[in-house]
């Protein structure tokens, strides 16, 4: 449902005002007031029990000017009849704008951003969540202009959890005690859409005990998209925590959208411009070279975790004997290059889900069984099968020319079947868009194509890959 029952009233009143209005039903009877009021004590209702969502402000508008126009005719006509001298041209004419009203008031919140709604995970097990924040004293931030200031991360780790009937579910985003901190120097659409995601209803649970069926589990470190955060992809963390995988997913502050949030509560605000530097390969490598360092420095704490959790909660319980990574788009691209700049931490898998082979170009392959999925419009651009118009379309992928377009693509091919030889395997989705490798397509249409089903094959197809060369790695059999 993507409109609480309160609204759902609170819609009903103001049609049923406007129905009344138009046609002037049973004029004789004080229905219309009655409504008003009614609608009005469901509106105090709303604010105090499901609170006010910006996406809902038409639906405010339009069930205020209806009850305030009820009003103004009772006073006018001294009568608790107010419609019932409306004449017809003003009916027309406010009948029409009102139903203008209304498909604006629905289009909102049922089309334009829903309440995202993540579909319940599959596995055995309870899901937990933790995050962290981690400062590397070894590397200078270069974003800030400050030479004190060191480069930190944020981790938010799900994994196999007790069920828990009275736990606190974890927030989707940022603790509600930090949203206002978090948005309120965003520009107005992405204040909306952290309004909109901020309700999201997960199915993990905040700081919940570890499960005890297993000693420890294999883990899966995971790095987003330039732009995203890390849990902008709790449908698939959720779904792998649930089948038993701790999944530590990386954020890289200066490189998202939304500010990183500290557990002081400061936040981490700007979104690194990469400029023209999209399909500079030199330029895309330096950024790629912090992303790797930051996933190398996450390795790093999870195993100082795994000795000693501030938490309690995952000392000993991290496998990091069984070890595998993805990523999504950028992040994508992280995975591959970390399993090749940092062959003895480990990573027995990797996946790029989408992702543009950045970084150092890999011309032997990589250590472990390695899955690169794309989309078809991915594997039409590298095949230089794209449309002209499409590769230069500023919209699209922004190419200068025809020309840059197959230079490009043919590095693409060139560095795509460096990365995959010996242990690569490529899967081409078909249906899907870039952003159906996360939950940006439940958000809005306007980020994503929405396709659930699209969603739980490639979760499906996540699961079975770690599951075959992470979950039940042996050394003694061949992967």
């Amino acid at each position: 449902m993507n409109m609480k029952p309160f609204e759902i009233c609170l819609f009903a009143a103001a049609a049923l005002i406007l129905l009344g209005y138009c046609f002037k039903l049973r004029p004789r009877e004080p229905w219309i007031p009655a409504i008003a009021l009614s609608g009005t004590i469901m509106g105090v209702l709303h604010l105090l029990f499901e609170g006010a969502r910006l996406q809902m402000i038409p639906l405010y508008a339009w069930f205020a000017g209806s009850a305030l126009g009820c009003l103004v005719a009772m006073i006018r006509g001294s009568t608790l009849h107010p419609f019932v001298h409306a004449p017809l041209v003003r009916r027309i004419t406010l009948g029409l704008a009102g139903a203008l009203a209304a498909a604006v008031a629905l289009l909102i919140p049922l089309y334009l951003m829903p309440l995202v709604i993540l579909e319940q995970p599959t596995g055995p097990y309870g899901v937990g969540t933790a995050s962290y924040y981690w400062t590397d004293p070894t590397r200078s931030e270069t974003f800030t202009s400050d030479p004190a200031d060191k480069r930190s991360i944020a981790v938010r780790i799900w994994y196999p959890a007790e069920s828990q009937q009275d736990a606190e579910r974890a927030p989707y985003a940022y603790p509600p005690e930090h949203i206002y901190q978090v948005s309120k120097s965003l520009p107005l659409e992405l204040r909306l859409l952290l309004d909109s995601i901020s309700r999201t209803e997960t199915h993990a649970y905040l700081l919940a005990p570890v499960s005890r069926e297993e000693g420890k589990y294999p883990v899966l470190l995971f790095s987003p998209g330039y732009g995203m955060s890390n849990f902008m992809y709790a449908a698939q963390t959720e779904q792998l925590a649930s089948h038993g995988y701790i999944v530590a997913a990386i954020e890289h502050p200066y490189y998202t959208m939304f500010p990183t949030l500290a557990p002081d509560g400061q936040v981490t605000e700007g979104q690194k411009d990469l400029g023209d530097a999209g399909f500079d390969w030199t330029a895309m490598e330096s950024e790629m070279r912090t992303w790797v360092n930051d996933v190398n420095f996450a390795m790093n704490q999870l195993k100082r975790v795994n000795k000693e959790d501030p938490y309690g909660l995952l000392t000993g319980k991290l496998d990091l004997e069984r070890l595998g990574m993805y990523g999504h788009s950028f992040g994508g691209a992280a995975a591959a290059q970390v399993m090749h700049a940092y062959p003895e931490s480990g990573i027995l898998a990797g996946v790029n889900m989408d992702g543009f082979p950045f970084g150092e170009a890999i011309t032997e392959g990589l250590p472990g069984p390695f899955l690169y999925m794309q989309t078809a419009d991915s594997e039409q651009f590298t095949s230089r099968e794209l449309p002209d118009e499409v590769a230069t379309d500023p919209a699209e992928y922004g190419l200068a020319s025809a020309e840059q377009y197959k230079q490009v693509a043919k590095e693409m091919e060139r560095r795509k079947t460096g990365l995959l030889r010996n242990n690569g395997i490529e899967r081409t989705i078909a249906g899907a868009d870039h952003m159906t490798f996360s939950d940006m397509g439940l958000y809005t249409p306007l980020l994503g194509r929405k396709d659930k089903m699209l969603m739980r094959s490639i979760n499906s197809e996540l699961l079975a890959f770690f599951d075959r060369h992470v979950k039940n790695y042996n050394p003694a059999l061949p992967s």
